[in-house]
């Protein structure tokens, strides 16, 4: 790549000012870390070169709708590369990183477009309400659009002590048959669930689900003891 520009009223040439080291697609891969280098650096400890991060506010700090479409000085650093995590940035939105080599003069400019997660669908978990062992569930999504398909679906159950846990995953946006574990008492028989649905960028959207279970024995008891071993399972 050449670079031109003008300094003292010449025009200069140079190649390879800064150069995309990770991440370096039309637009950012959001589990994966953005990585620029600069030419001319020596390391990051007594650097001449300098970048600046411009765009919308990181997602970390208060935003406003008009902050949101606003273009600001975000930060800056001093460092042989520049790193950034593209998690932290608002999704379907243009950043642009500003790299200065004091010693020399040169500068450059690399701008940067993040992704926008899946959207537009929705998720339900079916029945509503069921028996612990007895009632098999089935979370369902929907109508799920991404420019950067296929999308990827992980159905979780939020356990009060363990945290998340995964239940069923794949390509396709319906779970198996799941056996649930009955929900405390205090929560109203509760339990939490949601889908993660992920686009091949790495991008994400999270849809909570709740289902009611409760713990009421069956009349057979040999058909709770077959299916006791896929209930512990799922705990």
């Amino acid at each position: 790549m050449i670079e031109i520009y003008i300094k003292n009223n010449i025009f200069l040439a140079t190649f390879f000012l800064h150069r995309c080291n990770e991440n370096c697609g039309s637009k950012l891969t959001a589990s994966k870390e953005f990585i620029l280098s600069g030419e001319g650096c020596q390391d990051n400890k007594n650097t001449d070169c300098k970048w600046e991060l411009h765009g919308p506010p990181l997602l970390n700090g208060r935003i406003s709708k008009r902050s949101v479409h606003a273009s600001r000085l975000i930060s800056v650093s001093y460092a042989k590369e520049f790193h950034l995590d593209p998690s932290n940035l608002i999704p379907n939105r243009t950043y642009t990183i500003f790299f200065n080599n004091n010693s020399s003069g040169f500068w450059a400019e690399y701008s940067v477009r993040t992704d926008m997660p899946p959207r537009g669908g929705s998720c339900v978990v079916s029945p509503s309400e069921g028996v612990v062992i007895e009632t098999q569930f089935q979370i369902s999504c929907a109508d799920w659009t991404d420019e950067d398909s296929p999308l990827w679906y992980e159905f979780f159950l939020s356990h009060p002590v363990h945290g998340p846990l995964l239940l069923f995953y794949g390509w396709m946006p319906d779970s198996v048959g799941l056996f649930l574990p009955a929900g405390l008492k205090e929560n109203d028989f509760n339990v939490n669930l949601f889908v993660k649905i992920t686009d091949v960028l790495g991008s994400h959207r999270t849809v909570p689900l709740q289902a009611k279970v409760c713990f009421c024995l069956m009349q057979h008891p040999t058909e709770i003891h077959s299916k006791l071993p896929q209930y512990y399972s799922s705990q």
